[in-house]
């Protein structure tokens, strides 16, 4: 009888729409909440727990267009112990 080994999970990279800001057919609400659904999914099916600062990252990396010229401007003025998003 073979030898049965789980691998352990990881989280994975968030699977979100990107956004674009106020011009988007998704209002910034439903997408933070999309966001929300898709970090609860994968703790529940993976097992782990993000940490804020992934969080951030992973939130920063969907924004394209508007919202990226927006984050761009400002990201240079938070500070790496406030690049944190609690979700």
């Amino acid at each position: 009888m073979a030898n049965i080994v789980q691998r352990e999970k990881k989280l994975k990279q968030l699977k979100a729409p990107k956004f674009k800001g106020v011009d988007d057919a998704i209002p910034a609400n439903t997408w933070l909440r999309s966001i929300q659904n898709e970090i609860k999914r994968q703790q529940v099916t993976l097992g782990g727990t993000w940490q804020e600062h992934l969080i951030y990252l992973e939130v920063a990396a969907n924004f394209v267009g508007e919202t990226l010229w927006w984050f761009g401007a400002i990201a240079a003025s938070i500070s790496e112990k406030n690049q944190t998003l609690t979700i």
